[in-house]
């Protein structure tokens, strides 16, 4: 985070003290580079004040940022859509995540977040994303990586607590 970054973040935790600290802390992005407007802010606020209520979609939510910062960490190769070939993730669960982040028209965020939750939840349940083979474990978690910065623009689901 920039010095700048730092300081608008240290502003916003003080002006809007009717949310919670866990769902600022969601809803400020770690990498905030302090040229966001508070209206933006504000708004990131109140979606992920108003999904935090739905607590199958937090766990959900959370599936694919967890895999893919745990990836990152043990320096795991993987792109983003991008780079996911379907043919090589090899699982059709795969194919109706896909499907479903690249829909257009996301006119209500909120409805396009929990219209997720049932294939994120079959993609993780039924497939072993981190698979010992190379190549179908990086596709699979570039579609994981590319499902998780979906819901990155939101919030970040992982840091709200019970």
């Amino acid at each position: 985070m920039t010095a700048l970054g730092s300081i608008f973040r240290g502003r916003y935790e003080a002006l809007f003290t009717n949310y919670k600290h866990d769902v600022l802390s969601a809803a400020i992005p770690e990498d905030l580079d302090g040229l966001t407007t508070p209206c933006w802010v504000v708004e990131r606020f109140g979606k992920v004040d108003s999904l935090r209520s739905n607590a199958l979609f937090v766990q959900t939510a959370t599936r694919p940022i967890n895999i893919v910062t745990a990836a990152a960490k043990k320096g795991v190769n993987f792109g983003g859509l991008q780079e996911f070939d379907l043919e090589k993730a090899d699982t059709a669960d795969a194919k109706i995540l896909c499907d479903a982040i690249t829909t257009t028209g996301h006119a209500n965020e909120e409805a396009f977040l929990l219209s997720l939750v049932e294939p994120i939840n079959a993609f993780f349940d039924n497939n072993m994303i981190m698979a010992d083979d190379e190549t179908v474990r990086y596709h699979r978690l570039s579609l994981a990586n590319a499902v998780a910065q979906h819901i990155l623009e939101t919030g970040d689901f992982t840091k709200l607590e019970g």
